[in-house]
């Protein structure tokens, strides 16, 4: 009959309390004692056996010691129970590692047990022996800067074990072991991002934390990453481990988080491994060339991402993000964490394109980032390189078509193609971010379009665009340097590009200090000249007084102009031109339009040929007959004698051509026959109207068309009045008109005579008469009436003849009052036609009867014309009094 035998220890020789770094999260174990008394006791009695069998039980303790990788694993029996079946053990396991305690600064011990442990009376251990850690253990690395806390789970009392962190035993001593527990961070380096508010709370310090016992405890609140995994030795542990989001400890702004990069981490390996590194593993230059891995590369302990996910600073925004409320995450790589805190350099390709990017979320300019990369160093953000494009906001985004976003891309070590980008009309930038300040640097090789004033601009190496960071949000400014070409016309508008020939046509505008920004002034300039080909309207022009002017979100370039009309004879004008254009918000982003052309009056100054000639013009743009030129209206000095007012116009179409004429009469001297003023004028690639009379002589100028065969041309006129200017006055002319070989083209004589000129409203009806001879349609239905027309109902004859003859509104009232008057008094004069001109004005009863039908008008009458004999032309039987 086997006995049993039970061996008890009443007491502890020596009673020991480890207290490990940074305190334990609940009260250690009261077996941790008794295992750490157990095992001195077995080295001060040095009872180590090479191996556990049933003989060797008699006297306890007893144990096994074993070297693996340079730790020591001393394994202790203190209890053996013997049954018929097997022999169940009290074992306890002490683990020396390298690690010092921060308060003692000796090497740390970690200790396991367990109750239940079953030795065959054969020998050898029945099934896996589990020795748990006892209790839950804070393991500090590289100086307190970061710390293994290891789970255990043992409870003597009732022998449950929790498989956290145990290590595995045979009969000949440790076999692996198995850790569960957290790598945790100093809040000294690194900050949690809370997971519900994804916000960083310097405040909360602390975090429930719920043990395998169930009770539950405040732990510190840091950046934690929970592991579990199996290792042969506690010096060649290599693992897996999730870490919370994170950002680091200093703020880059010196307020808030905002301006902080988040990290957020899946999948990190932790190395604890004296032996070696894990082959993913990529230490940053800055480690290489600062002699940070020493004694050895392979001895370094620390975490390592390889693959990771930065949340961008609040600042950097899209129209996505500045909606959702979100940060802007690009995928990342290589990051170490160590004693050192945070390391790595990572970049990420094609994060936004410019139809997305924001530098805010109101009056933004349009940005792209195309490439980032981020350094940072023992903790310290160093900077961030930026590139991408920017757009100014007087500048339009390309109409392309826009592609799908894509995911932004990392450094994979391939060459892989990039997504195209979208909308590729910004300014090509290089940047940089870091704690001190932020830069940006304009590419300037290639022309920018400044579309809210229909320009191309040509940058030089000395602009700059930055990007300030107040508030947490970019203030876009940038400075440019260089030339700018306008180019634009009438019809231009602001969604579609100049058409045909332009009227402002100025190369060359050099500019010091273009000043965009999102604050007033938005648009400033200190200096605006010009060295190139300036044109205005084909005319060759200088340029002076350029000036740049804001007025709310009105924005317009103003110029006095100096423009040459003719060639080489000195004709010239001075006019003041506005390039317009409007800035305005566009839902987060600051945008611009062109907002057209602002001329002033043209005032023209020509000498010539013993001619003075001053007066405004009228701008003619595109007209399909004249083309782009002026028409004017002058007052003419003749060789310092006569002042005399003119009309002229100065053109080119597919040619340059000019013409024009001017009169001037004086009062005249009663006398048989007088002349009382004279005209003339000139004109260049020119030819009369054919629709128009010999005789008529118009101060317009549009009685010209352009004509590229008609070289010069040349007309005088001469006033004259037959006793007086009541009676009798008229003109009479010469025009002759040379073809470009310098022959004669045309030769004409011809004048004109008012009879009884000075008939009350005379001059009203004359108007008339110009206004009905100036429009074709109306003038043919105008000499169109015969006699026959009289007879029959004016109201249904002559009012709608009116509308089609003499443009402007008639009463039917009116029309009928009128047309019957003036009936009657056509009629009187018809019967006068047959007699001598001499019979008609002495006929005073004539006169008075004409005098009271035509009374009732006021300053109404009609115009009576005799050209040669006494024959006379029908006037209209409807007007219009004005």
């Amino acid at each position: 009959m086997k006995k049993n035998y039970k061996i008890h220890f009443a007491a502890l020789l020596i009673m020991l309390s480890v207290v490990f770094s940074y305190g334990q999260d609940i009260a250690p174990p009261k077996e941790l004692s008794a295992a750490s008394s157990s095992i001195q006791k077995i080295e001060a009695a040095d009872r180590w056996v090479d191996k556990f069998s049933n003989q060797d039980l008699v006297e306890l303790p007893i144990g096994i010691r074993n070297t693996v990788n340079n730790i020591q694993y001393s394994i202790g029996v203190t209890k053996a129970t013997f049954t018929p079946e097997y022999t169940t053990l009290t074992v306890f396991c002490r683990v020396d590692i390298p690690q010092k305690d921060k308060k003692t600064g000796q090497p740390m011990q970690l200790f396991f047990g367990a109750d239940n442990v079953k030795l065959s009376h054969q020998g050898g251990i029945m099934g896996e022996a589990k020795l748990v850690l006892l209790g839950n253990v804070d393991i500090p690395f590289n100086e307190d800067k970061w710390q293994v806390s290891l789970y255990g789970g043992f409870d003597m009392a009732t022998g449950n074990v929790n498989d956290l962190t145990y290590v595995k035993i045979d009969c000949d001593g440790f076999k692996e072991m198995k850790i569960s527990g957290a790598v945790e961070f100093s809040r000294d380096l690194i900050l949690p991002i809370d997971p519900l508010t994804k916000t960083v709370d310097e405040a909360k310090t602390t975090i429930p934390k719920t043990y395998y016992n169930g009770k539950t405890v405040p732990i510190p609140n840091r950046v934690r990453g929970e592991f579990s995994f199996t290792a042969g030795s506690w010096n060649d542990i290599l693992l897996n481990v999730s870490l919370r989001p994170f950002v680091l400890k200093d703020k880059r702004n010196g307020k808030d988080f905002d301006g902080n990069f988040q990290f957020l981490v899946n999948n990190a390996v932790l190395d604890l491994s004296d032996l070696k590194n894990d082959p993913v593993v990529v230490f940053p230059e800055y480690y290489a060339k600062n002699s940070l891995l020493v004694p050895s590369q392979e001895s370094w302990k620390g975490v390592f991402v390889q693959t990771f996910d930065v949340g961008l600073p609040k600042e950097f925004q899209t129209t996505d993000t500045a909606s959702s409320k979100e940060r802007l995450h690009v995928g990342a790589q290589n990051l170490i964490i160590d004693k050192f805190g945070v390391s790595g350099t990572f970049y990420a390709d094609n994060v936004f394109p410019l139809d997305r990017g924001i530098t805010s979320q109101e009056k933004s300019w349009a940005y792209s980032l195309d490439h980032i990369d981020v350094t940072i160093a023992a903790n310290t953000f160093v900077k961030a390189n930026l590139k991408g494009q920017i757009l100014l906001p007087i500048s339009k985004a390309a109409p392309e078509k826009k592609e799908t976003a894509t995911t932004p891309t990392t450094n994979t070590g391939t060459d892989s193609a990039k997504p195209k980008q979208t909308n590729r009309a910004g300014l090509e930038y290089n940047g940089f971010i870091s704690m001190e300040e932020q830069q940006l640097v304009v590419i300037t090789k290639d022309s920018i379009a400044f579309d809210i004033w229909k320009a191309k601009a040509l940058l030089l190496p000395n602009s700059s665009v930055e990007l300030k960071l107040v508030n947490g949000r970019f203030l876009p400014k940038a400075n440019l340097n260089g030339s700018v070409s306008f180019g634009t016309n009438k019809g231009a508008t602001d969604d579609k590009d100049v058409e045909g020939k332009k009227m402002v046509d100025f190369k060359g505008i050099s500019f010091e200090n273009l000043q965009l920004q999102t604050v007033s002034p938005i648009i400033s300039v200190r200096n605006m000249g010009y060295k190139g080909t300036v044109g205005f309207a084909n005319f060759p022009v200088s340029i002076g007084n350029i000036n740049v002017a804001i007025n709310g979100d009105d924005s317009r370039i103003d110029f006095d102009l100096g423009i040459n009309l003719m060639e080489s004879i000195g004709a010239g004008a001075t006019a003041r031109i506005g390039i317009k254009g409007k800035m305005y918000d566009d839902g987060y982003r600051q945008k611009s339009r062109y907002d057209g052309l602002d001329l002033s009056a043209i005032n023209i100054d020509c000498k010539f040929s013993g001619l003075i000639i001053k007066g405004g013009l009228i701008l003619m743009e595109n007209d399909p007959v004249y083309g782009n030129g002026f028409n004017a209206d002058l007052m003419v000095d003749v060789v310092g004698v006569v002042n005399v007012q003119a009309k002229a116009i100065f053109g080119r179409s597919t040619f340059r051509y000019w013409y024009f004429d001017s009169a001037v009469k004086w009062p005249p001297v009663p006398s048989p026959f007088m002349i009382n003023g004279f005209g003339g004028g000139a004109y260049y690639k020119m030819r009369r109207n054919q629709d128009l009379s010999i005789a008529d002589f118009s101060l317009s100028g549009l009685s010209y068309t352009p004509d590229e065969k008609i070289s010069l041309g040349l007309k005088a006129l001469i006033y004259f009045s037959i006793g007086t200017e009541s009676v009798c006055d008229g003109e009479a002319g010469f025009e002759i008109a040379f073809n470009s070989n310098g022959g004669i083209n045309r030769l004409a004589i011809f004048g004109k005579a008012n009879v009884m000129a000075k008939i009350p409203g005379l001059k009203n009806v004359t108007d008339l008469m110009g206004k009905v001879a100036s429009n074709v349609t109306a003038k043919k239905s105008f000499l169109g009436i015969t006699e026959n027309d009289l007879k029959g109902s004016f109201a249904s004859k002559y009012i709608p003849a009116r509308k089609e003859s003499i443009p402007g509104d008639l009463s039917a009232a009116v029309g009928i009052k009128m047309a019957s008057r003036l009936s009657n008094l056509i009629l009187k004069i018809n019967r006068c036609m047959p007699l001598p001109m001499y019979t008609l004005i002495h006929q005073e009863i004539s006169f008075r009867e004409l005098e009271k039908e035509v009374e009732p008008f006021g300053e109404f009458s009609t115009k009576i014309q005799k050209i040669g004999t006494c024959t006379w032309e029908r006037q209209t039987t409807d007007a219009v009094l004005k």
